[in-house]
């Protein structure tokens, strides 16, 4: 097999490259989602003179509180599962984004299994 046989397009790395680090993106926020509901667990943000932990996160820590309770509802719905299927659901859920994630995250630990849904969610739009 030649060289150039082996090259893939600038297009096709690019487009390889987007899609990892969507997942990358995605699994870290559901990584910053478990510390975050720790923290409001914990109050840590009357520690900062802040009454409600939207102003904290807002204000102090530069994140929207909206999106941040997406994300923390999808790794709520994770923990209703299994553990042995937790790490696999939230790989699964990171891979489809953030919109369809949270979606689909009422339905964890509701129904006989979650990665069918997943697998309709890659291919819909997140209306459907």
């Amino acid at each position: 097999m030649s060289e150039t046989a082996l090259q893939v397009a600038p297009h096709e790395e690019r487009d390889l490259a987007l899609r990892q680090g969507a997942v990358r993106l995605m699994t870290s926020f559901l990584e910053f989602a478990d510390m975050a509901t720790a923290s409001i667990k914990a109050k840590d943000y009357e520690h900062f003179g802040f009454l409600y932990p939207q102003h904290y996160f807002e204000e102090r820590i530069g994140v929207s509180y909206r999106t941040l309770r997406r994300h923390i509802a999808i790794h709520e719905s994770v923990l209703r599962l299994p553990e042995a299927e937790r790490q696999a659901a939230r790989e699964a859920l990171a891979s489809i984004g953030g919109h369809k994630a949270s979606v689909l995250a009422p339905l964890l630990g509701q129904v006989s299994d979650w990665r069918d849904f997943v697998e309709l969610a890659k291919d819909a739009t997140e209306e459907a």
